[in-house]
């Protein structure tokens, strides 16, 4: 899933940037951390654990379907580019 990625993004700074920003809501929506979560059971609605799709693979997905919007639309819905200026948008 990360290949098309990696081709802009080194490995190396994508795996950073996803331990620092999106594990932790990985981590806090496990439903074995939401069970002993006493906010959780407190106010369910507000809590992080309802909004676990914003993780690593969310963001991934993200990432990859941006991609692909630039692939679509070059040419058509944006003037084309050089390849040079289209690898830096």
């Amino acid at each position: 899933m990360t290949e098309y990625l990696d081709r802009w993004l080194s490995a190396a700074i994508r795996h950073e940037i996803e331990q620092r920003f999106y594990r932790r809501i990985n981590e806090q929506a496990s439903l074995e951390r939401l069970i002993d979560d006493p906010d959780f059971m407190t106010a369910p609605l507000n809590h992080v654990g309802l909004f676990a799709d914003h993780g690593v693979v969310h963001v991934r997905d993200v990432a990859n379907q941006v991609l692909n919007v630039l692939d679509v639309c070059h040419g058509v819905l944006i003037p084309p580019r050089p390849p040079q200026r289209f690898a830096f948008m």
